[in-house]
């Protein structure tokens, strides 16, 4: 998780063998994505991770480079740290021996803006993203940048109350629009990004539609 800007996968090297291989769940003002190594490249498509992210088979994950900071050599657990860029194609295939991916077309990501204002302060922000298109996870890194540009905007802790208005949008269909009222002597942005979760979740596990 990169609370930045996200880097530009394109301004980044190509990817190869061995390069940081990464998938950008959530972008913008907010970095959110996973990354593992490039094991064969041939022309635009490429194998990567020697193990499946989520082993879903057929799949269309957004895959992007990566820009690396550091590296934690352990002889217990080794790790990376680094940052996922914007996407520059697509993982395609989420299979057990390795995930395989194509450089070239992205995956339609889901575009999310938060606007906050602090009434006690007078201050505002506008927050940015743009979110992986899956079911599963969407629902919950939305509610993960609702809660960010509370707490980046306001006091996240104390007694408070918050006034939630959102619009969903739909292909084909009126925007889904809802006003919420939350008061809370913990900081209400954990249940104003619930409240949010919850009826993403409902319209993209929609079983009719």
């Amino acid at each position: 998780l990169v609370a930045s800007g996200t880097v530009d996968g394109s301004a980044l090297p190509p990817l190869e063998a061995g390069s940081a291989l990464g998938m950008p769940m959530m972008i913008g003002d907010l970095t959110i994505g996973g990354y593992g190594t490039v094991t064969y490249r041939e022309g635009d498509r490429l194998i990567g991770f020697g193990h499946p992210a989520y082993g879903w088979g057929n799949v269309d994950i957004p895959m992007s480079p990566c820009e690396m900071f550091a590296l934690n050599a352990s002889y217990v657990s080794t790790f990376k740290v680094g940052a996922v860029a914007t996407p520059v194609g697509a993982i395609r295939q989420d299979r057990e021996a390795a995930v395989g991916g194509v450089i070239g077309r992205v995956p339609r990501m889901i575009p999310l803006r938060v606007r906050a204002r602090a009434l006690e302060t007078g201050r505002e922000r506008e927050f940015s993203y743009r979110l992986w298109d899956n079911r599963y996870f969407a629902p919950s890194l939305a509610a993960t940048g609702v809660r960010e540009a509370i707490s980046a905007t306001d006091r996240s802790d104390g007694d408070s109350t918050l006034r939630l208005e959102y619009a969903i949008a739909l292909q084909g269909a009126e925007p889904i629009r809802k006003e919420v009222f939350l008061a809370s002597s913990a900081g209400p942005a954990f249940a104003a990004g619930s409240d949010f979760r919850s009826d993403l979740s409902l319209l993209l596990n929609n079983p009719f539609r």
